[in-house]
């Protein structure tokens, strides 16, 4: 019995020397083995590593890169602390990823791994991505673990997102902030702001997530200040139509992983109002009018319109999207129904 302690004793002693003398060394074998194991074609590359198995791990100038260029990951540093009893526990105390450089330009093969049994109390991570053409400038993300799983059988999280801007092709969204509470079941948003169009818009949404039934989600937003002529350009709608104007709004969808289910919208223009002119038939002409008129009427009315006052309503009937507008001016009256014949699924073009 003597010699077998003995001989734990001298292996407990040759694993701390092991550790001591060789510990960034096999930090990086880990390391690089991980990464080669889900992104089998990268090159990876640490600068700086800095190991003590009782109390944190430091990684400096960590580079994933594709050999054809078809991705970049770069952070200037990973710093991750725990102490020995929350690792007998499997828990990591804190993980800051600072500075991250991450460019994405097509589809990655990636080979999930085995879940790691280990939770991370507090995640901090901070820096700047780019998604083909969805471009995210300097962001921040602070999660923590709020619920004892122990008693409740459930990870809980809450979480705070800044970001500074988000570019999507001309949409521009800026000042983004919101918080954010999580579960394996259910991610709530009970609060997030944004400027875009050149207005604020804040709101909330919340998604249930089900293995059997997948996604429902809900999504409340209200914008105040928008101006109609940027969001216009924005999507790149100049060469349909062409409206100009100041507006505030609300809209709620509901939906789940197919499409839409509900939907419920109203815009009231500022005092002013503005222009709507109809700039193209060909691609308008698939729509339906409320009115018992021609198309061709209608658009002889629209081609230089001032209105006044303005409303649009959108929601959903007969399993199609309706926009229904209403505008008054000096030359009249105009009482416009859009419908979007099948908008109500994902993969479907409104125009």
């Amino acid at each position: 019995m003597k010699k077998k302690y003995l001989l734990i004793l001298i292996l407990s002693v040759l694993v701390f020397i092991s550790l001591a003398l060789f510990k960034e060394r096999i930090v990086f074998k880990v390391a690089k083995a991980n990464i080669k194991k889900t992104l089998p074609q990268s090159k990876f590359t640490i600068k700086k590593i800095a190991f003590n198995p009782f109390s944190h791990l430091y990684l400096q100038g960590v580079s994933i890169k594709s050999p054809l260029q078809r991705y970049s990951i770069y952070l200037e540093s990973v710093d991750v602390h725990y102490n020995l009893f929350s690792l007998i526990k499997g828990e990591i105390n804190k993980v800051a990823l600072n500075g991250i450089n991450v460019s994405i330009e097509e589809n990655i093969k990636v080979n999930p791994g085995k879940p790691v049994l280990i939770r991370v109390k507090e995640i901090n991570a901070s820096g700047s991505a780019k998604f083909r053409e969805i471009d995210i400038k300097n962001f921040q993300v602070v999660v923590s673990e709020v619920a004892d799983t122990k008693k409740s059988g459930q990870i809980n999280f809450n979480g705070a997102l800044s970001v500074e801007a988000v570019s999507m092709k001309k949409i521009k969204l800026s000042a983004i902030q919101a918080r954010i509470d999580a579960t394996q079941e259910k991610i709530d948003i009970p609060e997030f702001n944004l400027t875009a169009f050149g207005g604020s818009i804040k709101g909330d949404a919340e998604a249930a997530l089900s293995s059997g039934s997948g996604m429902n989600f809900i999504v409340k937003l209200t914008g105040g200040n928008v101006d109609l002529q940027q969001l216009n350009e924005d999507f790149e709608l100049k060469d349909k139509f062409e409206v100009t104007g100041l507006c505030d709004f609300y809209l709620t969808a509901k939906g789940d992983s197919t499409g839409l289910t509900e939907l419920d919208g109203n815009l009231n223009t500022h005092e002013g109002g503005g222009k709507f002119v109809i700039t193209d038939k060909q691609s308008l002409n698939k729509l339906d009018l409320s009115k018992d008129v021609s198309f061709d009427l209608a658009l002889e009315s629209l081609k230089n319109y001032q209105y006044d006052k303005g409303n649009a309503k959108v929601y959903i009937e007969d399993g199609n999207i309706v926009l229904h507008m209403l505008m008054d001016g000096e030359s009249g009256a105009r009482d416009l129904k859009f419908v979007y014949h099948g908008g109500l699924k994902f993969n479907q073009k409104f125009f």
